[in-house]
């Protein structure tokens, strides 16, 4: 994908924000944390809410020694730095940009622009995860989870104009919830199964809005740290070849 996208547009990875080097590792690691608070909030909305609760604890899944256990969480947390990449890379880099390049050269301005190739790569990314949720999860749930997901990643990507920050939350959410606090059902090693909610209810609107509040808030106060400001979500290497 990323040679096609190099001989059809002439773009490096790097205008996509995938630029390896410190600063890309630092953000990446500050995603996965602040991905770990999401789920932790998240986690203790669920709780708090009654709408799930925990029914299992120190599973091994269809794992039965520590060893194979120790390899299946590896194995597990690369897939999902590889699938990080991959998603953010797609939906995030490629198509935001592209479609900013497109709104831009029909006169709108840039914040514009980047706001609604946001907004519209969220609701891509959502219809694509219609049948992605786990067993028993309502497909309007799962939509509404994808296309709140890709908001916050999409708001990540321009903040920062690099894909580091939304892998690193992609990475850290989705190890949370396949190996901390995994599916009642899954074969995966888990601290501890947790029952979720399953359909679109009030206790869901919290679980999904608070800790979404708790997520932006962290990802601004990581970008004005990293940063020293907020600058004007724009994404400065859209243009650039």
């Amino acid at each position: 994908m990323i040679l096609v996208l190099y001989y059809l547009f002439g773009t490096s990875p790097a205008a996509y924000g995938l630029s390896l080097g410190r600063r890309w590792l630092g953000d990446f690691a500050g995603g996965a944390v602040i991905g770990v608070l999401f789920q932790a909030v998240s986690t203790a909305a669920i709780l708090a809410t009654g709408s799930g609760r925990i029914v299992g604890s120190w599973s091994m899944g269809v794992f039965n020694d520590p060893v194979t256990v120790g390899l299946a969480i590896g194995a597990t947390a690369a897939a999902f730095v590889i699938v990080g990449l991959w998603e953010d890379f797609l939906f995030r880099g490629v198509l935001i940009r592209e479609l900013v390049v497109g709104f831009t050269s029909r006169r709108v301005s840039r914040p514009a622009a980047t706001g609604s190739a946001v907004v519209v790569s969220a609701l891509v990314f959502g219809a694509l995860h219609l049948n992605a949720g786990a067993a028993g999860l309502s497909a309007s749930v799962a939509v509404t989870q994808a296309v709140v997901g890709g908001l916050y990643f999409g708001l990540a990507y321009v903040l920062t104009d690099s894909l580091a920050l939304p892998v690193g939350i992609h990475f850290s959410t989705n190890l949370w919830t396949t190996v901390v606090f995994g599916q009642p059902e899954s074969g995966y090693p888990a601290a501890f199964r947790l029952t979720r909610p399953f359909d679109l209810s009030a206790d869901l609107i919290v679980v999904l809005l608070l800790p979404t509040a708790v997520l932006v808030t962290a990802v601004v106060l990581w970008v004005r740290a990293t940063r020293g400001e907020i600058s004007e979500a724009s994404l400065q290497r859209v243009g650039e070849q």
